[in-house]
């Protein structure tokens, strides 16, 4: 796995083909670089999430000889990484790179250990080759959590091991599902450049897709079916799962089993939006057992997930640590549950407060790149009123020191309902690059010219790995940065 990312960092320093240009034969001469590993742990991604797993130091003496030194794995890809942008081209010759300022000495580790980006692969489908490229963009922009929306109303495209023709109903079309074997595939691509993939699946709502499938049909309530002719704004969502229903707990657990078999995880991410309540208010058996039991909607709910833990935590045989949404609806998470905050940013110390045991997630809206573009239906935004520019994502939301203390970290959202293949990578990038920066070094102020430079470095290193990536802006200021932004 060493010498699959220094590979990898070969071709980001120099180009992609930097192996096969660069040889002996044609006066090409490597660099040394001694790496010192010192962890024993083979799986090479250190379990849970703590800022000394991607810990390094560097050092390059006034001859260039260069030692990267960590205790895991992710803490050499780091060490690379910061080797890479030592490296400048010579004015003389465009081949050549040299090293300025020797020696140099860096110790360093991220201010938040979880940096991550979230792909909505339900609303719309995309292939592994482009999941490929976004988590090549990820490594470069030092992102570590790759968190895979599968499951919602528009498409569930999982093939599972427990129900083999159910993405006959449920994806979008037979060539758009992802098998065990590409799943495993990408998981290792990840895991080479030290990024966890967290399965995200969905319930008790935006799970109408199930509906489809008739074996599943009993365990939805609400289901609707797409409406020719009609006028829906958004999926046509509104099945939720019947929590009542035995036959429910018997899908996750089921799902949960193949899940695991595939990713291996140590996290999921189960969902947790609070459902439609009109859709349980319209079923008599909901409602009689609420009655009966004293009950409330939100205890129900509540029901939902610890049930579903339960069980599927004993399918999966192992303990995985549970992520939810984030809402103001009073349900009971337990303390080890991480909570991804995806509200607007000014409820944040009122809303941490309910649960001072919990770590966050910190996923505001203007996280959210589909902000200020138009809607579906072709409506404005209702997040922002305008595209949010690359130095937008370069702050930390305003909070408590109290708060902060809850933080694990960041990710930032790519719902895809107005997203594609070939338009959401620079839509991503730098964007997701500029976040990572301020939550890697928390108390360095980004901002004017040193900020834009910054992130006119990540997009050029972008651009060299062949990743789309939007402009940062125009190309004079590019060369004169200072110039342009002071």
């Amino acid at each position: 796995m060493l010498d699959e990312i220094i590979g990898v960092y070969k071709d980001i320093s120099f180009g992609k083909g930097y192996s096969e240009r660069c040889t002996e034969a044609n006066g090409g001469k490597d660099i040394q670089v001694e790496i010192k590993l010192d962890s024993k742990d083979k799986t090479y991604l250190p379990k849970g999430f703590e800022s000394q797993h991607e810990a390094y130091s560097l050092h390059v003496d006034g001859k260039g000889n260069t030692k990267i030194e960590a205790k895991h794995y992710p803490g050499v890809i780091r060490g690379l990484d910061s080797f890479s942008q030592l490296m400048t081209r010579t004015k003389e010759n465009e081949s050549e790179y040299m090293m300025e300022y020797l020696p140099i000495e860096i110790k360093d580790e991220p201010s938040y250990p979880y940096r991550g980006v979230m792909l909505d692969t339900s609303r719309e489908y995309f292939f592994p080759e482009t999941i490929k490229q976004i988590l090549d963009s990820m490594l470069i922009s030092r992102l570590n959590v790759f968190h895979w929306h599968l499951m919602d109303d528009d498409s569930f495209p999982l093939y599972l091991e427990s129900y083999p023709d159910m993405t006959n109903y449920t994806a979008f079309s037979p060539e758009e599902i992802y098998t065990p074997k590409m799943i495993k595939d990408i998981v290792k691509y990840a895991k080479v450049r030290g990024i966890k993939v967290i399965p995200g699946i969905n319930g008790p709502g935006h799970v109408n897709i199930l509906g489809n499938y008739p074996k599943l049909s009993s365990i939805i309530s609400c289901y609707r079916k797409p409406v020719v002719n009609g006028l829906a704004y958004g999926s046509p969502h509104g099945g939720i799962i019947n929590p009542l229903e035995e036959d429910s707990y018997d899908f996750y657990t089921n799902m949960m089993k193949d899940i695991h078999a595939s990713f291996e995880c140590e996290y999921c991410h189960n969902g947790g939006i609070v459902p439609e309540f009109n859709c349980w208010n319209s079923s008599q058996e909901i409602q009689d057992f609420l009655h009966q039991g004293g009950y409330h909607q939100n205890d129900l709910t509540q029901i939902f997930f610890s049930k579903r833990k339960e069980k599927a935590q004993d399918s999966a045989g192992h303990q995985m640590t549970n992520i939810y949404w984030y809402q103001s609806n009073g349900i009971k998470y337990q303390e080890d549950d991480i909570l991804q905050y995806w509200e607007m940013g000014g409820k944040i110390d009122r809303e941490f407060a309910k649960y001072p045991k919990n770590k966050f997630v910190l996923s505001t809206s203007e996280m959210n790149i589909n902000c200020g573009y138009l809607t579906p239906f072709g409506q404005n935004s209702q997040i922002c009123f305008s595209p949010m520019s690359p130095d937008s994502y370069v702050r930390f939301p305003s909070m408590s020191q109290e708060s902060k203390k809850q933080v694990l970290g960041v990710e930032i959202l790519a719902w895809n309902q107005m997203s594609n293949e070939f338009d959401l990578l620079t839509k991503l990038n730098p964007h997701s690059g500029a976040s990572s920066m301020i939550f890697w070094n928390s108390d360095y102020e980004l901002k004017g010219g040193y900020m834009k430079e910054r992130l006119m470095r990540l997009q050029y290193r972008l651009k060299r790995y062949g990743i789309p990536t939007s402009k940062v802006s125009m190309r004079y200021c590019e060369e004169h940065t200072h110039h342009c932004f002071g």
